[in-house]
């Protein structure tokens, strides 16, 4: 029984991180869905249909993405703090001092969060960049089509 004791003493010191995650992330995703699904039933005042500016599409993937963007970002300065909290929390909760098992397994665990986060980071803005070419070309040629159409 004595073997897993170790094992024990983890789970209880990453039991703080693992909650702070999950409550930090259930709440930007929250609100996020939240507000989605607040508008999504919302209807124009304008009685009329009106013609949709180029690239109007992108522009509404390009708002999604700076918000995982802003979530990500508070994400890469957050975890850090949460990881020490719960490193220092845990030894008062467990009445014990902390190991250096312990330490080495929680700055790893830290390390690999952010390099996750990080990894998600630079897929949300290489797309960003993708859909923001998009959109400008987009808007390049409905400006074009426009100069156009005074030609006839």
């Amino acid at each position: 029984m004595n073997d897993f004791s170790w094992l024990r003493h983890l789970l209880i010191s990453l039991a703080p991180i693992i909650v702070g995650v999950a409550v930090l992330t259930i709440s930007v995703y929250g609100v996020v869905f939240f507000q989605r699904w607040k508008n999504r039933n919302r209807r124009s005042p304008l009685t009329f249909k009106m013609l949709r500016n180029p690239g109007h599409s992108l522009f509404k993937v390009l708002d999604n993405l700076n918000d995982d963007l802003a979530s990500n970002v508070f994400l890469i300065f957050f975890l850090p703090v949460l990881m020490f909290a719960g490193h220092t929390s845990a030894p008062f909760f467990l009445g014990t001092r902390v190991s250096t098992l312990t330490t080495i397994l929680n700055i790893v665990a830290a390390i690999l969060m952010e390099v996750f986060v990080i990894y998600r980071l630079s897929n949300i803005v290489s797309r960003r960049h993708r859909i923001r070419e998009a959109y400008e070309a987009e808007c390049a040629v409905g400006s074009e089509l426009n100069l156009l159409m005074h030609d006839g």
